[in-house]
Order: structure tokens, then C-alpha cells, then sequence
């Protein structure tokens, strides 16, 4: 959670809003899924991807909104893409950096800060592992965490 610090802001309530519905997101599983939610796998484990999201959410403004609504466009192209898959033809992964970079050059509104922090935080985090994880995963666990959150234009229509 200490790694996330440049993307939650410095905010005492944001943290604590950050812990709190952290910890409320990881009891809604039963015991048996925790264990496996809770798993070490680097950026494709779940809870870190969980973290993440809820630090975009709780400690940014202006970037959340954009970037949620990036992955909740992805749902349609996953089940695309998973299809395509099945049938022999294959398309480019999509990663983290490269929604990063489509926020950047849609000219989104997102504040020049927010966007410079994530993008540090990507390069750096995990020796850069974050640059390349896939997309896929994010988007299943986006629409959950927009579920928790108190910011209402996040929610899954």
C-alpha cells in the first residue's frame, strides 16, 4: 500500500477512505476466495489491481472518471477480442500503458499532474512490470471497485 502513496494524494480522509472500503471490498468474499484474491502475483495479482483502483479513484480528481470509463469501454472489446482468440485470429494486447498514453492523446481533461504521477508510477512500480500488464484483467475489476466507490459517475450503468 506504501507504493501507492504518489496516486492517493495527501489527504488523511482519502487514505482512510482507501483503507476503509479496501477492507470492506476483501470481506465481501468468503474465505476460500480471499486466499486466492489475496495471492502474490505482481501486477496481475487481484488485490493489487483492487489497490490501484481504488487509489485512482479515492486520490485523484480528474483522472478516475476518464480512466474508468477507458476500461468500461474495454468489456465490448474483450468479449471481441476473446472471440477473435477462439477463432484463430490474434490481436495486439492491450496494456496499462497504452490506455495511459490513448488518456494523453484524447486530451481528455484530466489534470497535467494526475496523469504525470500515474504515468512515474507505471515506469517505476515493480521495475515497470505495470507497463505491460494486460488490460483484460483491469476491466473485470474495475466495474467492481466503481461498485464501492462513493463517486457516483464511476457506477456501471
Amino acid at each position: 500500500m506504501k507504493a501507492l502513496r504518489p496516486l492517493l494524494g495527501h489527504s488523511p480522509r482519502a487514505l482512510k477512505r482507501f483503507l476503509n472500503v479496501y477492507r470492506l471490498f476483501k470481506a465481501g468474499f468468503p474465505q476460500p476466495e480471499q486466499e486466492a484474491f489475496t495471492r502474490e502475483a505482481g501486477p496481475e495479482s487481484p488485490f493489487q489491481m483492487v489497490l490501484f483502483l481504488l487509489a485512482i479513484v479515492t486520490g485523484t480528481r480528474t483522472l478516475s472518471r476518464p480512466l474508468f470509463a477507458k476500461l468500461g469501454n474495454r468489456t465490448k472489446s474483450a468479449e471481441r477480442n476473446k472471440n477473435q482468440r477462439a477463432s484463430g485470429l490474434h490481436q495486439r494486447k492491450e496494456t496499462l500503458e497504452s490506455i495511459v498514453g490513448q488518456l494523453e492523446q484524447d486530451g481528455e481533461s484530466v489534470a497535467p499532474a494526475e496523469l504525470d504521477a500515474l504515468k512515474r508510477w507505471i515506469e517505476t512500480h515493480e521495475k515497470g512490470a505495470w507497463k505491460k500488464a494486460s488490460v483484460e484483467p483491469f476491466v473485470v475489476w474495475a466495474s467492481r471497485v466503481s461498485r464501492c466507490s462513493f463517486r457516483v459517475e464511476l457506477r456501471p450503468d
